[in-house]
């Protein structure tokens, strides 16, 4: 594999080059690492109540993320029908227009932008480390060092051929997407047809991009703000709490079971849209079945709930974490050095990704145990939740 490469790991799917790669349940008022909007709230209080299953949501999403970086197909058949549309839909589950438009432009810059400079700014010493411990040379290393300003001020999540040759950023699209993704929403809701607007906004950042890439990932934010008004209408509706029939839900899954089998998928980062409308309702029918198995976990399964809920609450640190070593680790040789000891490939593959997951979960502790971390990621009230967390498992 070439070291100078920085693109994103191979999908089957989409034109990139290798690199190194029931009933809700209210929580505690606590906002986590990756609340990019208000919570929900109440007349009669001014608290802002956790809904557990939708940070379970969001922590499935990410590590479903995570697992499809790894070019493995039948992972991949699965991962794209879901995960980035589901945590779109998760954030716009909270989304609120309580806040003045202006007054969010700030916040939503706040929480996504800087951690997005600060998080593609790490990759410069990160990546040097990690190509002077392969010995590489200095040209091979400016080489590499030098396309990440670029594709840092650029934002595109997948290597660009038009308007002009550039590098990619890796993962941390999601962070610019999901902020101009927020702001759009908010216009939309404030016009008199905000349906007709949001379906525009979606067919413009699809058509456009089967010509061009804009910066800052500008088209999947476009299409992101049909999955956050879906989330947000959900809310509106309370449509997670209530019970599907049974022949509703059974007809979900036998579409999502063909779909998946027939390699039907939404790929947002791209705007690869496999079988149009149809990949559209299976994304919105499989997040909505991931949103009931959330539910399920939330109560029948405890101690597994409040780890995916702490998980959830730090998905924004976890995107980050594993967008830095998604971007700088060669991951390959890991594989290679495990396969070397005798394991299949199905099984050095499988250790890459749960250590990629383990690497991410490792990213909230180090993040919750920093002060000038936690303030970065807005994760103070995260800490606090993690403190809880571990004096009531003392206790018990």
């Amino acid at each position: 594999m070439n070291v100078t490469s920085t693109a994103a790991p191979t999908f089957t799917y989409e034109e990139k080059t290798p690199h190194y790669s029931c009933s809700m349940r209210e929580n505690t008022p606590v906002r986590g690492a990756d609340d990019t909007s208000n919570s929900h709230t109440s007349a009669s209080s001014s608290t802002k109540p956790r809904i557990r299953s939708i940070d379970i949501a969001k922590a499935i999403a990410m590590f479903a993320i995570i697992s499809g970086h790894f070019g493995i197909v039948s992972i991949n058949n699965v991962v794209y029908g879901f995960h980035v549309p589901l945590f779109f839909i998760v954030s716009g589950y909270f989304f609120s227009t309580k806040r003045a438009f202006s007054s969010s432009i700030v916040q939503k810059l706040r929480q996504l932008m800087i951690p997005y400079m600060i998080v593609g700014l790490v990759y410069i010493p990160v990546l040097t480390a990690v190509l002077l411990l392969q010995h590489s040379d200095k040209q091979t290393i400016v080489a590499n060092i030098s396309k990440i300003p670029l594709a840092l001020l650029y934002g595109a999540g997948v290597p660009v051929h038009s308007p002009a040759v550039l590098p990619q950023i890796g993962l941390l699209w999601f962070l610019p997407a999901l902020c101009f993704a927020f702001l759009l929403v908010r216009i939309a809701l404030e016009a008199r047809h905000t349906v007709l607007l949001i379906v525009l906004y979606f067919m413009i950042g699809w058509i456009s991009m089967l010509f061009f890439h804009a910066p800052l990932s500008i088209q999947p934010a476009l299409m992101g703000t049909f999955f956050i008004y879906i989330g947000y209408k959900a809310r509106q509706y309370n449509l997670f709490n209530k019970r599907a029939p049974l022949w509703l839900i059974v007809l979900m899954m036998c579409l999502c079971l063909s779909c998946i089998s027939s390699g039907i998928f939404v790929n947002i980062v791209n705007g690869q849209i496999s079988l149009g409308p149809l990949s559209i309702l299976h994304a919105l029918c499989f997040s909505y079945l991931i949103i009931r198995l959330c539910q399920w976990i939330d109560l029948h399964n405890n101690m597994l709930a409040q780890f995916l809920q702490w998980c959830g609450k730090g998905s924004l640190i976890m995107m980050c974490f594993h967008g830095i070593s998604d971007y700088c680790f060669p991951g390959y040789l890991l594989q290679d050095f495990l396969m070397n000891w005798g394991l299949s490939h199905a099984i050095a593959t499988a250790i890459l990704i749960f250590l990629n997951m383990v690497w991410a979960v490792i990213g909230i502790i180090i993040v919750t145990h920093s002060k000038p971390l936690a303030v970065l990621f807005s994760a103070t009230r995260l800490e606090k939740f993690s403190h809880a967390l571990s004096v009531k498992r003392f206790n018990a």
